[in-house]
């Protein structure tokens, strides 16, 4: 695990912020998001972890057209999570269903291959259906596959929201959560093609937490990129904190993490890196 130098020692994104005047913050902002994009497409198989109120997977769905790809996955059971969600996490939940989209509850993103018989037999079932298979005298041709990959695995906000007061041990504790997913991500990672994106706020504490250097402890990914995040750009996206929407507190239209200038760690499998770069070195040769 990374320990986090002097709190108070760090230049934070957060402090030099503070220093600009509001017209130049705006300014930053916008030349910021200009940079912004749209991480995923219809094509690709997305697993989403940590899901709060279904809001992003059901804006992915209505991205797309359809949510045969989308995966959604929350961490709390049914019933917990329609408690903390209740404002419109039924809603959300029902369109990526309608959509072809699967959703599934008491998924921990640490432990992901605890879950992969879930996922299979999930896979499995959808293929049946989709070849039109019929049980008859002389059996199938359908066979169940052991394996299930994805092109992109996500996680949006994570955070242990243990509600721990101490700087200190609350960077440690998320720190151990983002460390369990890199290393949980990866069984579940297509071998060419996976990537996992982890979206983050930007200042205090999170910058402490230090997404990129956890990766590279991990020793099996790779940062391609880090992307501004725009929730703008997914329409029908609302962001909800890991305890759930409490009036008064939470706000909406995304208020929240657009003041906190969030940003997307792109990672892709570090045997996917080396192989492409190889393959360039080889054709450049020729």
């Amino acid at each position: 695990m990374i320990l986090p130098g002097s709190i108070r020692g760090n230049l934070t994104l957060k402090k030099k912020l503070n220093q600009l005047s509001e017209a130049k913050l705006k300014g930053y902002n916008k030349e910021r998001l200009k940079h912004s994009k749209v991480l995923y497409e219809a094509s690709d198989k997305i697993l989403l972890l940590g899901e709060g109120n279904f809001s992003f997977s059901s804006a992915l769905c209505k991205m797309f057209g359809n949510g045969s790809n989308v995966w959604a996955t929350s961490y709390d059971s049914e019933d917990v999570l329609k408690q903390k969600y209740s404002d419109d996490c039924a809603n959300h939940i029902e369109f990526v269903k309608g959509c072809g989209g699967k959703v599934f509850y008491g998924i921990d993103g640490t432990k992901l291959e605890k879950h992969r018989k879930t996922f299979l037999l999930a896979h499995n079932n959808e293929a049946k259906e989709q070849e039109g298979f019929v049980q008859n005298s002389f059996g199938s041709n359908f066979r169940n596959t052991n394996e299930i990959f994805f092109d992109k695995i996500v996680i949006n906000f994570p955070h242990c929201g243990l509600g721990i007061k101490d700087q200190r041990k609350n960077i440690l504790a998320n720190q151990k959560l983002l460390s369990g997913i890199l290393k949980s991500a990866r069984s579940l990672a297509h071998p060419k093609t996976g990537q996992l994106h982890i979206t983050i706020k930007s200042g205090l504490p999170y910058e402490l937490w230090r997404v990129a250097a956890l990766a590279k402890e991990e020793g099996h990914w790779h940062q391609t990129s880090c992307i501004p995040f725009n929730p703008n750009l997914y329409p029908g996206y609302e962001h909800r904190r890991t305890l759930g929407f409490e009036a008064g507190i939470s706000s909406s239209q995304n208020v929240e993490i657009k003041e906190k200038y969030p940003k997307t760690y792109v990672f892709s499998l570090s045997s996917n890196v080396t192989s492409k770069n190889t393959e360039a070195a080889k054709n450049n040769k020729e």
